[in-house]
């Protein structure tokens, strides 16, 4: 969900830039037969406020998924087990979390103050951007983003929310510093490794849910 929020952000942003450029600098010219007459563009409220739709609900789907997550990993009692994710991890996040904050306040502040039309964009934008913050000081202050174990899924939380349930599961391999869950349908989902702080600890809990006649491991030191 992650990665498809973020690319349709993007693609979002760099789709409407010739738009609101044109709008906000009152240029004319043409783009695919359309011509966009500056300021005078009389669709210009109907492209950036389908625009402005389009990121709000990305961005709410994406903060509702995400806070989802933190809300179930925090009820620990519901886990067989239950950790804080690694400290490398948590550097990681920390990079990964900056970069996109930053790449949505440049889009918030470019729209917020190219022209009054644009102005809803950028503050889409900029409260995606706000919640980003508070997810990821959260997170990493109060030491929220967690890695669980229940009798039916691994769940992962961090900059995104991960669950991974046994029901279907044929093979559990490891392959550098990733984890992969092979599913009958040949779906595979993965985790990164760091996100485990222990990982023989974390392995001795997944032997006692997951049933070792019917689930192939592969990679793992005997």
């Amino acid at each position: 969900m992650n990665r498809f929020a973020n690319s349709w952000l993007l693609i979002t942003a760099i789709l409407v830039f010739p738009f609101a450029f044109a709008i906000g600098y009152d240029i004319d010219y043409s783009l695919f037969g359309l011509e966009i007459q500056g300021v005078e563009f009389e669709y210009k409220e109907l492209v950036l406020g389908i625009a402005a739709g389009i990121v709000f609900l990305v961005g709410a789907l994406k903060a509702t998924r995400r806070w989802m997550g933190l809300r179930i990993v925090a009820q620990k009692k519901k886990f067989l087990y239950s950790d804080i994710i690694s400290v490398e991890r948590k550097k990681r996040i920390a990079l990964y979390g900056v970069l996109e904050i930053v790449f949505l306040l440049f889009f918030a502040g470019y729209y917020a103050t190219l022209s009054p039309t644009s102005i809803y964009l950028g503050l889409v934008y900029l409260i995606i951007a706000a919640e980003h913050i508070v997810h990821l000081v959260l997170g990493l202050a109060k030491n929220l983003y967690r890695v669980g174990l229940t009798k039916k899924a691994l769940v992962a939380v961090d900059r995104e929310s991960r669950v991974l349930f046994f029901s279907g599961l044929r093979k559990i391999a490891k392959h550098q510093q990733t984890l992969y869950f092979e599913y009958k349908n040949d779906l595979v989902l993965h985790i990164p490794l760091n996100m485990i702080p222990n990982e023989e600890k974390f392995m001795e809990e997944l032997h006692q849910v997951v049933n070792a006649d019917k689930v192939f491991f592969e990679g793992f030191k005997k």
